[in-house]
């Protein structure tokens, strides 16, 4: 595990290995164990706060030099405990960063999984597209329930600030059987469908699958990005590797087959990252608000649903009238 993988992801969901959803308590314990060794910078107990599972990946001197190199949060303007695979998520906000930090305890109440994110650029809320009106997209999927996961790490930056993680659920679960198995996700694999007109900008295909290693140097691994007609930008990241059916200058339209999703990149299991941005490279530009249209959101119509954290998504079942 390197310094970047554990304080500097740029896209996706980052876990260092597949941990199960448990009681909230035991993770907001955990975290109130953590902030204090780190707040009082008390590094001789800090290995002892996390699970064996997770110390293979690292050494104590490792773990202490990644703690050191991360700003203590300042002032706390905002925190949410979201329910999520992984466990909670903590959103936080320093003189001159948002953080973003998510953990998960197993049953012994050691952190077995840790996410700290700094946003590159980051902003305080609100931003100037803040209020703008959401660009319609047709849902990229045909079938299943999709739940966006909880979206700190994507609100921290500027570049990401209304990114979506779509995640296949099933009975609240992402996956069955061995988590690190990618086959076992219900994500992996599904057809990614074109979600509005345009060109494509830019291809790359044969990255390798990431988890459960993030890959931090190609954060948005197997990827297309669209010119849009209106001159943004639509990103489809973390694809499976050989999967994109697309290529540089074609024009597409909804629901032509885009490629299927992977774990490919900065990712922690397969999912879709999808966002749209006033510019490319996608990394010095800004995200823009957008919608899907014609979709069930938690279960009601709604005829341009936001992917907000948590929200669960999926096409109207059929016979029901767009």
């Amino acid at each position: 595990m390197t310094e970047r993988s554990l304080t500097a992801a740029w896209l996706g969901l980052i876990l260092a290995f597949p941990a199960p959803a448990r009681a909230a308590v035991a993770d907001e314990n955990a975290f109130q164990a953590l902030s204090a060794v780190w707040k009082q910078k008390n590094w001789e107990t800090l290995y002892a706060l996390f699970a064996p599972s997770y110390q293979k990946y690292i050494s104590s001197p490792d773990l202490i030099r990644l703690f050191q190199s991360i700003p203590i949060p300042i002032r706390v303007l905002k925190r949410q405990a979201l329910p999520h695979n992984a466990g909670m998520r903590f959103h936080y906000l320093d003189e001159a960063n948002v953080m973003s930090l998510a953990l998960h305890a197993d049953d012994d109440g050691r952190i077995d999984f840790l996410m700290v994110t700094m946003g590159d650029g980051a902003v305080p809320y609100p931003t100037t597209h803040e209020e703008d009106s959401p660009q319609p997209l047709a849902f990229p999927f045909s079938e299943g329930s999709w739940q966006v996961a909880g979206g700190a790490h994507h609100r921290a930056s500027r570049a990401q600030r209304f990114a979506a993680d779509l995640v296949m659920v099933r009975d609240g679960r992402s996956s069955s059987g061995d988590p690190k198995t990618l086959g076992s996700y219900f994500a992996y694999s599904q057809p990614i469908l074109c979600p509005t007109r345009g060109t494509v900008a830019e291809v790359l295909d044969g990255r390798p699958e990431a988890a459960p290693h993030p890959d931090a140097a190609n954060p948005a691994g197997n990827r297309v990005v669209l010119k849009l007609e209106d001159g943004h930008y639509l990103l489809l990241a973390h694809l499976r590797p050989g999967s994109v059916a697309v290529s540089e200058g074609q024009t597409v339209n909804p629901g032509d087959l885009v490629g299927r999703v992977g774990s490919s990149g900065n990712s922690s299991e397969p999912h879709l990252h999808i966002q749209i941005s006033n510019g490319f490279p996608w990394e010095n530009a800004e995200a823009l608000p957008f919608c899907f249209q014609k979709v069930m959101l938690n279960g009601s119509r709604a005829d341009c649903a936001r992917p907000e954290p948590n929200v669960q998504l999926e096409l109207p079942p059929k016979g029901m009238s767009p």
